[in-house]
């Protein structure tokens, strides 16, 4: 796409049209243009709101704020590069309700997502045994030591493949590792494959994330799937529409499954193996406390 053309969708969008042929859309989803269509509308509702309760009106206040730095950062990205793609880095051990929820979201929304391993604390090797005198040649041979491949290692591979790449969306926040010095358009480090991260949430607290995907109604269009079997494993929680069910279930912070526990802050006292919903969290200091 060029940058008129990105100009051009950028515009489209205010407009709430997104103007793109899909030739493949699958009679089962609705077209890429009725759903952008749909969410701009709610989007424009939302920015609009406002509420009677000091409280509430401060936070959407906030938000709506936020909601419009965001779509600038966005628009900005979309008239600068001429494309920007959809990347899944994945653990080793991924939970299969977020397998299911990354292909169903990229079904519904028309992504083209790159999967892409990652493996970045393989186990040690297993130390080799001494030959006894009942071993056979025959004795299979011990297995070779696993490749750590970092997320770094990813975005290296993945841009191997496809050099026109220059910038990526990323959707890390201030409070994340390494995010306090980040604004909305960073080149990489050094070290790492070269191209512009772009930040639409930078500055997003939990409570601000929280109250868009539930106030603003965009939830009512995202995406809804049945349990069933995804991704390498029996899927063992639910969907809610526009995020991954796990987040009903006490976990606040989502890697692999040996990382990643429920947020210890969200147990309800008394009841065994019961947690809170992740909105209920609030502060963004005990966020990443489920994880190891």
């Amino acid at each position: 796409m060029s940058q008129n053309g990105a100009s051009q969708l950028s515009d489209s969008f205010t407009n709430g049209v997104i103007n793109i042929a899909n030739d493949d859309i699958q009679p089962s989803r609705p077209a890429l243009r009725e759903i952008c269509g749909e969410l701009h509308r709610k989007v424009q509702t939302f920015l609009q709101k406002e509420y009677d309760s000091a409280i509430d009106s401060e936070l959407v206040r906030r938000v709506q704020e936020q909601t419009r730095t965001s779509l600038e950062v966005i628009r900005e990205a979309l008239q600068t590069y001429d494309s920007i793609p959809a990347i899944y880095a994945y653990p080793p051990d991924p939970f299969p309700l977020v397998t299911a929820f990354v292909h169903a979201s990229s079904d519904f929304y028309h992504l083209d997502v790159a999967h892409i391993p990652t493996n970045p604390h393989p186990p040690p090797a297993p130390l080799n045994n001494t030959t006894t005198t009942h071993e056979t040649s025959s004795s299979q041979p011990p297995s070779s030591p696993q490749k750590r491949i970092t997320i770094r290692d990813a975005f290296a591979t993945y841009l191997s493949i496809h050099p026109r790449i220059k910038a990526i969306f990323v959707g890390t926040r201030r409070t994340d590792p390494h995010g306090g010095k980040l604004t909305h358009f960073d080149p990489t480090d050094r070290g790492w494959p070269s191209f512009m991260r772009v930040h639409p949430v930078v500055d997003w607290k939990l409570a601000e994330i929280w109250m868009f995907l539930r106030a603003s109604g965009v939830l009512e269009e995202g995406v809804t799937a049945v349990r069933g079997e995804r991704g390498g494993g029996k899927d063992t929680g639910s969907y809610a529409g526009g995020y991954c069910g796990l987040y009903d279930e006490g976990y606040t912070s989502l890697g692999g499954r040996g990382d990643t526990k429920r947020n210890p802050l969200l147990k309800i006292e008394g009841e065994e193996e019961k947690y809170k919903p992740a909105y209920e969290l609030g502060e963004d200091g005990g966020e990443r406390l489920g994880r190891e």
